[in-house]
């Protein structure tokens, strides 16, 4: 059964989109996936039914030139419905977290803590949450864009066991859904286009839409939905 995938900040605030060509600019270099903050808080939710493949800090430090991509957590979800109408396997990648709340092997599901992202890793100007999605379940901690040489991403053992690296990323707005009461807006002065906002709300469960259709009918035929 296939899933939808929902935001990992429930009040998500966009502050550098997917291949924006203003952090290209700013840094030199493309970003493959999405950096985000919330107004409510640091706390990061699972976006789905999943499985946790990696945790753990990425470099030998927890911040500063040597720390690559701080404390990172890697969840691979199954059967995600993609905006494209296909049905895929995913990897995701988060990466700058301050905490990770799970381990290798968990079982997750939507909502689920994962942890509180941070400021953790180099190459960063704030606390905030880079989320990356990836079709390449078969290697979900290699990172197309990243050098080689991590103890969580782009290990020189899962290297040599790919030959390459590949860009087999997604946007995660075509991908996400708003799950109930979640939240998605462009940060102040974000690096952001109009296609990284346009994210639809999850679709209305089977009862509730039999529920709607019901009051419909009762209001066309004039006797109101009051004796439902």
């Amino acid at each position: 059964m296939s899933q939808y995938l929902i935001l990992p900040l429930d009040d998500l605030r966009v502050t550098a989109g997917y291949k924006s060509p203003r952090y290209r600019d700013y840094w030199g270099f493309s970003h493959y996936g999405v950096d985000c903050v919330s107004p409510l808080g640091r706390r990061v939710r699972a976006m789905g039914s999943g499985e946790v493949v990696a945790a753990g800090q990425d470099g030998p430090e927890p911040t500063g030139p040597r720390s690559r991509l701080g404390n990172v957590l890697v969840v691979v979800y199954r059967q995600v419905a993609c905006g494209d109408g296909q049905v895929r396997d995913l990897a995701c990648r988060i990466y700058h977290l301050d905490t990770i709340a799970v381990q290798v092997g968990d079982r997750v599901e939507a909502g689920d803590l994962l942890g509180e992202y941070g400021n953790t890793g180099a190459n960063t100007t704030g606390p905030h949450l880079h989320v990356e999605l990836d079709t390449d379940t078969r290697f979900p901690c290699l990172a197309y864009g990243v050098k080689v040489g991590g103890r969580v991403i782009n290990t020189p053992a899962d290297y040599r066991r790919a030959g390459c690296l590949v860009d087999s990323t997604l946007d995660p707005a075509a991908v996400w859904r708003l799950g109930a009461g979640q939240r998605l807006a462009g940060a102040s002065g974000g690096w952001y286009a109009p296609g990284d906002l346009a994210v639809k709300p999850l679709p209305a469960a089977p009862e509730a839409l039999a529920w709607l259709r019901l009051v419909d009918r009762a209001l066309e035929e004039g006797g109101g939905a009051d004796g439902l």
